[in-house]
Order: C-alpha cells, then structure tokens, then sequence
C-alpha cells in the first residue's frame, strides 16, 4: 500500500488497483455515484500498467470527480492539493468556474 497524498492511499495487488480516502466519511465518500467512480478510475489505471506515478492516479481521481460533482472534487483537491486556507479553495473554485465542462464517464 502506497499513499497518493496523505489522506489519500492506493493499493496494488496483482490486477487490481484499489484507491481509499482515509476518512470517507468526512469527505461525504459513502454515496454510489462516488465509489463508481473511484472504480471507474481504478479500472481504467490498472489497464495502464502496474508502475504508476501517484501524480498520475491523484490526477485522473480529480479529473473524474471534477465531471461527477465538482464538490466533490473540491474536496479531494484539498487534500491532494494540499489547501491550507479559505484562499485555496476560492482560486480552486475560481479555475472551476472558468473551465470548459467535462462530459461524465
């Protein structure tokens, strides 16, 4: 088991690539729509080889969070980010706004 970011964990086991937010619960991680697609990214990873970058995997999470619920994906963005202040979140939001929609899936 290796971590993307803190908060953030990835194990590898043969052909099957599981990523784990360290605490789900605070990061309202429980809903299907979101464990979907935490598999989607893991499914679509593991076909990318067994020796990933963690840049690479805390990219493609934020990605698909960001066309399933940008909240989400603000959340997850602070932690692989690393947001230290309410600023943080507010330039994020910001770069969210301004970005052209990317289509689910």
């Amino acid at each position: 088991m290796s971590d993307v970011h803190p908060g953030i964990r990835v194990n590898h086991d043969g052909p099957v690539l599981t990523l784990t937010l360290a605490n789900p619960e605070s990061r309202n991680a429980q809903t299907p729509s979101l464990w979907l697609a935490l598999a989607q990214v893991g499914e679509s990873l593991r076909m990318e080889g067994s020796e990933l970058a963690s840049e690479r995997i805390g990219l493609t999470v934020l990605e698909r969070l960001r066309a399933l619920d940008e909240v989400a994906y603000l959340r997850f963005a602070s932690v692989y980010k690393g947001f230290d202040d309410p600023s943080d979140f507010e330039r994020e939001a910001g770069l969210l706004a301004h970005r052209p929609p990317v289509p689910p899936g």
